[in-house]
């Protein structure tokens, strides 16, 4: 055999698993995917959703938007219990601070023998609490591409009817 067909084979041989190569577990079928079909490998976050959705249809929106449900409910409940005295304290500032601007007297007497506490709206409690949600999409992106592969595979696995 000649030297040059020993490291043809030895080289044949030895990366013979590059056909079928096998990924650690932490890769995301997602990921590959989306990473085979683009010609740089690398997609915007915008064109990664759009793929989950094109690939996945209606079990994407479905498991995102119960995902924002989950997570507005918690980051209510978040506000509800840790922040209910704070904000009724920024809110009570807010609304003396615009009434003293526009010249509108305050209907409410304070009485100076018991230290005041302040209460929040639920309106507000609700506007931090979306604030919160819209803050944490970069999350809720993530988990749903995460989620919905293993769990359409599932359900295909089960021989249902999946659009």
């Amino acid at each position: 055999m000649s030297s040059n067909n020993f490291w043809r084979s030895f080289r044949l041989s030895r990366f013979s698993w590059v056909k079928n190569p096998i990924l650690p577990l932490y890769t995301s079928p997602v990921r590959r995917s989306m990473a085979s079909n683009s010609p740089t490998g690398r997609l915007s976050l915008s064109q990664r959703v759009k793929d989950l959705t094109k690939k996945y249809g209606w079990w994407a929106l479905g498991v995102y938007l119960g995902i924002s449900a989950v997570d507005f409910g918690l980051s209510f409940a978040l506000v509800r219990t840790l922040g209910t005295e704070k904000i009724g304290y920024i809110e009570h500032s807010v609304v003396g601070s615009l009434r003293s601007l526009f010249n509108m007297e305050s209907t409410e007497i304070p009485s100076s023998d018991e230290s005041q506490t302040y209460h929040s709206s639920i309106w507000t409690e609700i506007a931090v609490a979306y604030g919160i949600h819209k803050a944490l999409i970069v999350a809720r992106l993530p988990i749903t591409a995460a989620i919905v592969p293993p769990l359409v595979k599932r359900f295909r696995g089960r021989n249902m009817r999946l659009r």
